[in-house]
């Protein structure tokens, strides 16, 4: 009976709770909705979306819960459509007593398959600024949140900052744990399961979708944001990680101060880490050992001002590598010790510290040491005694093989520097200035190599190498490669290569080489060219080259190609075939004496075109050749095959030449040259030049001593240019260092427009990449050339000028240039111009002219010259004609502008007949001393002698006669005008009687004051004019 009331009882409790269970959530539903509502309302900006509220005891059984079903919070406006939260449901635990208070406690937060979005963008708008600035509801509210648990399910986090380019991704993430929440910081002691973690900066992955799990015990601040990571131990792929240290989140950055070490972690969990993209070279692989790793992230990442150091440290100990197929030669006692320090996130300050590196293989050993950084230090040492064979194995690298047994023992220290600069073409060349000096000695024997992919092998090579570089200077390097062996079906190359260095090339070089071409493909994958031909060369050189001193190394060398060919696949339809060279080179003593070079008939067909050259030369110092060619070329095949950057050529090109002589061709008689080069629609092409060269047709004829082009026939830019001239001793020109080539060429054309040889004219139709990278040099002579260019020009255009009936000889010699006898006319006069031009380095040349130009009008003269405007400002209103007779010499700049204060000269300005109106000078001495025939006045056949130096014009005593009246000026005048003017009125009948008046001033604003002149002299103000005029040197100026 007793029994039956305790289950009675017991019915009755347990019903009444089931119906508590089930009663008390509609109960509280509604004062449950208003609490979330209140709390959506009094926390986020942003509009909170849900499909469903329920509030039940069994979702999270046996806690009483409110679930919000497909809950999103959208991200602000900046975002776009973007979520800042989703999850198909939003769970928060409830304090059951709350419910009978005034304010409603949520006590535990439950997310399930989430996703959460916390982005930055490249403004630094933040997807998570949707919470109000109050952090605690107001005091009067209908909920709390106090919350103590936390439990994540199958969540996805994204953390994008744009702005540092910081990406962390994590997939599948399972957190749960305590938490305890406060208005200033969130505590979480939690453990966490996260399937997938991808981290990376930038383009560098650092952490591949790798799985994480372990304890995380963090502290968040919220005023100011910041994370603490108290002991928090994981396990990144199984590799364990340990991170102490905080993230504080600044209002204009994030300042970090992160400590992340793994200890004793195995060498094979390390390898663990590596991304997947790099983790085929070591499939199938065994590590063993242990590593160390020290991360240190510390300081303030504030957009492009400031980003945290970065140092990592890795030490591994008693490592061992194996590839599973070869697990007996392991790679042992591996040992290595590696330090990055990476200064505020900036690869220009990188340095990477090995300070040892170590390892067994076999009975084979390693041992070295390196040191970089940024931008090229390095400061290495290896020693290696290795098995090459074993290694390939023990490293499982696929894709070739690689056999033999290598000693190395080798240093190196310094910097690689190079520096750019433009050539005197404009193109932009990088020179070395300085390399790491070290000390190389190797030996590789038993050598063997080959390509998975390709059918043959290099079946045996071997050497000994010495290397060294003591100052880093590159032309100082000194290499030895002896006892080449290298050995492929019937191919080889055998024997020794010295040079002790690059600046007189001492030698000693023994090398026989016999290779079939074609094989080359079937050992190495070469794809974009075909060729083949058996290739020969047996070469002993011994000694210096010197050609200043007639020196080369003592030499005998023969290369041979039989059956060579050529074809680019690019360029199906144009081989190169039936190539056949043979030359023999030999100097007994070293000495261009005794250099004979004989070219025994090169042959070759270009597309069904077959072409023939030949060649024997001897003493080059006094030069006996023998040359031939005979075969026709088209240049624009030929160009293809072979061709050059900047430069493009089409055209025919038939040669028929015999090229004979001794000696240095002073003497007619020693010299038997014939034959003809015929040309035929050849267009040239090239980037310095904004159109092309087009040579219709023409002849260059070979006849004793000379070549003679007789009427080539040009057009470039719609003008039509005919060449006629001729060369001499242009083979020892060509072909020995000392020859001096002769030769003339007559320039005939109907109109020339120097205009479209410039880019950047008006004329100029094309445009080019040197249009923007203009050489910044004066126009440099080449040396050893003495040559008369003669022209005939109708009409010449040079920029808004237009020159009638050119004609004058430009002399070429002692790398300088000479106008001879120039004649031309411009603003209806004859102009005569003796003119020279001499560059003394890149940047500066020296100029010098005379002009003689006979009755010209001054009007014409200063609007279109503006050297003349420049000298004679009081042109400006004057008409009548004049005469001029002046020399000026002065240094050209690197843009070939002549600069105004190196000008000097001295000359005659002869005023033939010359009305003056509105002259400012005249007219207000006229008013100052009431001489109405000063006014507009009218002079004749006055010589005005002057001289120009330092930007200052000396005008002597000139004397004048107007109206009776008897002036006299003299004084200076500067070109920017200012002006010291003395003057002196000499009144009628004889001007016995005269006025002392000076000027002082500027040509617009000046005092005229009776007294006597005092010559000042006038001075230019630039300070840095003294200094200027040292750094040039004028006396090099050579006077016309």
């Amino acid at each position: 009976m007793k029994i039956k009331k305790i289950i009675l009882y017991f019915i009755i409790v347990f019903s009444l709770l089931i119906g508590c269970v089930l009663i008390a959530p509609q109960l509280f539903k509604k004062q449950i909705e208003n609490a979330v509502k209140n709390a959506t309302t009094e926390f986020v900006t942003t509009p909170v979306n849900f499909t469903d509220l329920n509030v039940s005891f069994f979702t999270n059984f046996p806690n009483l819960s409110v679930s919000l079903t497909d809950l999103s919070i959208k991200a602000p406006k900046e975002f776009g459509d973007l979520k800042t939260v989703e999850s198909n449901s939003v769970d928060l635990g409830i304090d059951l007593f709350s419910l009978f208070s005034d304010q409603i406690k949520f006590t535990k937060l439950y997310v399930n398959e989430g996703k959460f979005n916390v982005v930055t963008d490249s403004l630094g708008n933040f997807s998570f600024a949707i919470f109000k600035s109050s952090d605690e509801p107001s005091t009067n509210s209908s909920f709390s949140l106090a919350l103590n648990k936390i439990y994540i399910k199958n969540t996805d986090v994204l953390y994008q900052d744009n702005q540092s380019k910081i990406k962390i991704e994590t997939k599948n993430t399972n957190i749960n744990g305590n938490v305890q929440v406060t208005d200033k910081y969130i505590n979480f002691e939690t453990n966490a399961d996260i399937n997938s973690l991808f981290f990376g900066i930038d383009k560098s992955i650092l952490v591949d979708h790798k799985p994480l799990k372990g304890s995380i015990n963090t502290k968040v601040n919220l005023e100011p944001i910041s994370v603490e990571f108290k002991e928090s131990n994981l396990l990144l792929a199984n590799f364990p990680l340990n991170i102490l240290g905080n993230v504080v989140v600044l209002e204009k950055g994030i300042d970090f101060n992160l400590n992340v070490k793994s200890n004793n972690a195995s060498l094979e969990n390390l390898f663990s880490l590596v991304p997947q993209e790099y983790q085929k070279w070591y499939d199938g692989m065994t590590f063993k050992g242990t590593s160390n790793i020290h991360l240190l992230l510390k300081g303030l990442m504030q957009d492009s001002i400031s980003n945290p150091d970065l140092n990592i440290k890795l030490d591994i100990a008693n490592g061992s590598i194996a590839a599973k197929q070869f697990q007996n030669i392991p790679v042992e006692n591996l040992h290595t010790k590696t330090e990055l320090n990476l200064p505020q996130l900036n690869p220009d300050s990188l340095t990477v510290n090995i300070p040892e590196f170590a390892f067994n293989l076999g009975k084979g050993s390693v041992k070295g040491k390196a040191l970089y950084k940024f931008p090229m230090f390095v400061d290495t040492g290896l020693n290696a005694d290795l098995n090459v064979t074993q290694l390939w194995q023990t490293l499982a690298i696929s894709g070739m093989q690689l056999k033999g047994d290598v000693v190395l023992n080798g240093t190196a220290k310094g910097n690689y520097t190079t520096r750019s600069r433009k050539n005197t073409q404009g193109t932009e060349i990088t020179e070395i200035v300085e390399i790491p000096t070290f000390n190389v000695q190797a030996n590789w024997t038993n050598g063997y190599f080959k390509w998975a992919e390709m059918p043959l092998s290099i079946d045996n090579f071997s050497f000994d190498l010495n290397a060294e570089n003591t100052n880093g200077n590159y032309k100082t390097t000194k290499a030895d490669i002896k006892n080449i062996d290298i050995k492929t079906t019937n191919d080889y190359v055998k024997g020794r290569l010295k040079i002790d260095n690059l600046i007189d090339f001492n030698t000693d070089t023994d090398l026989q080489v016999f290779v079939n071409l074609a094989n080359i493909k079937e050992i190495f994958p070469i794809k974009e060219v075909d060729f083949g031909g058996q290739l020969t060369i047996n070469t002993k050189a011994k000694g210096r080259l010197d050609l200043d001193r007639n020196k080369i190394p003592v030499t005998t060398s023969i290369i041979k190609l039989k059956n060579g060919y050529l074809r680019y696949n690019s360029l199906p339809d144009l081989p190169l075939e039936n190539i056949d060279l043979e030359t023999h080179i030999s100097s007994p003593r070293g000495s261009l004496n005794d250099l004979h070079i004989n070219v025994l008939p090169i042959s070759f067909v270009l597309v069904n075109e077959p072409f023939k050259v030949d060649a024997n030369l001897f003493n080059f110092n006094n030069l006996s050749f023998n040359i031939g060619t005979k075969g026709k070329l088209n240049l624009g095949n030929l160009y293809k095959v072979f061709a050059i950057e900047g430069l493009s050529v089409s055209g025919q090109l038939e040669t028929d030449v015999k090229l004979k002589g001794k000696g240095g061709a002073d003497d007619a008689s020693s010299i038997n040259n014939r034959g003809f080069v015929l040309l035929k629609d050849i267009h040239i092409k090239s980037e310095f030049f904004p159109h092309d060269f087009v040579f219709t047709e023409g002849k260059f004829k070979f006849y004793k001593k000379k070549m003679v082009l007789e009427n080539v026939k040009m057009n470039y830019a719609k003008q039509q240019f005919i060449l006629n001239g001729g060369l001499e001793n242009y083979i020892n020109y060509f072909l020995t260092p000392n020859a001096t080539l002769k030769g003339n060429l007559n320039v005939t054309s109907k109109f020339i427009d120097v205009n479209s040889f410039m880019f950047g004219s008006s004329s100029s139709e094309n445009t080019s990449s040197l249009a923007s990278n203009s050489a910044t040099s004066v126009l440099l002579i080449p040396d050893k050339i003495v040559f008369d260019l003669t022209a005939n020009a109708q009409k010449v255009k040079f920029n808004d000028l237009i020159l009638d009936h050119l004609s004058g000889v430009l002399k070429i010699y002692d790398q300088k240039l000479a106008l001879h006898e120039a004649k031309f006319g411009l603003i209806d006069a004859e102009f005569n111009v003796n003119a020279t031009y001499q560059p003394v380095s890149t940047k500066r040349a020296l100029f010098g002219f005379d002009i003689d130009a006979q009755n010209f009008d001054i009007q014409k003269a200063y609007n279109q010259l503006t050297l003349f405007r420049e000298m004679a400002p009081a042109a400006e209103k004057a008409s009548g004609q004049v005469s001029l007779k002046y020399q000026l010499q002065g240094t050209l700049n690197q843009e070939m502008y002549p600069d105004m204060k190196t000008i000097k000269g001295a000359g005659d300005l002869i005023l033939e007949n010359i009305q003056f109106q509105g002259f400012k000078l005249f007219n207000s001495v006229a008013k100052e001393t009431k001489t109405d025939a000063l006014h507009d006045a009218n002079v004749k056949n006055v010589v005005v002698k002057t001289s120009i130096e330092n930007n200052v014009m000396t005008i002597e005593r000139t004397k004048f006669k107007i109206a009776g009246f008897r002036p006299r000026v003299e004084g200076q005048v500067t070109l920017d005008g200012k002006m010291n003017i003395g003057m002196r009125l000499g009144l009628p009948p004889f001007g016995i009687i005269g006025i002392p008046i000076t000027v002082k001033g500027t040509s617009d604003h000046f005092d005229i004051k009776l007294g006597t002149y005092t010559n000042e002299d006038l001075d230019e103000t630039d300070e840095d004019y003294e200094a200027y005029k040292i750094s040039i040197d004028t006396t090099a100026v050579v006077n016309p």
